[in-house]
């Protein structure tokens, strides 16, 4: 848990704002890492299905 020093209004301004910094940071890097996974995974679905759809017409013409 972070801890930020007090000053004569409150906390330290400067540290606040620069944690607040950092937190949105990681947030953002968080959130483009998550989106790069679902866009991965998207394409990795859609090659599944491709692969089946060919597995299906194999089977299919060996059995003609």
């Amino acid at each position: 848990m972070k801890k930020f020093s007090t000053s004569f209004n409150g906390y330290n301004k400067s540290e606040v704002n620069s944690f607040v910094r950092d937190v949105a940071k990681e947030y953002e890097s968080m959130l483009n890492n998550l989106k790069k996974r679902d866009e991965e995974i998207t394409s990795l679905k859609q090659r599944l299905l491709q692969y089946q759809n060919m597995e299906s017409f194999i089977n299919r013409r060996r059995y003609l």
